[in-house]
């Protein structure tokens, strides 16, 4: 079952990512990416599988705590 608040976040994610608004780092750990907002941050990590499917993501929302 999708769930359509995730599936909004993720198109303003990608949306914001490509106008150049929103800004990824490069964490200490290989393939994770981070935008930090005020009071939470948002991380993308990807990894490699070895499905026909191709690579995973993952995403993390962190609160401040």
């Amino acid at each position: 079952m999708v769930d359509h608040k995730v599936v909004q976040l993720l198109v303003r994610i990608h949306r914001r990512t490509e106008d150049g608004r929103l800004r990824w780092e490069v964490t200490a750990e290989d393939g994770v990416y981070q935008a930090a907002f005020p009071g939470y941050a948002v991380q993308i990590e990807c990894i490699n599988s070895q499905s026909q499917r191709g690579p995973d993501y993952y995403l993390r929302i962190f609160d401040e705590q």
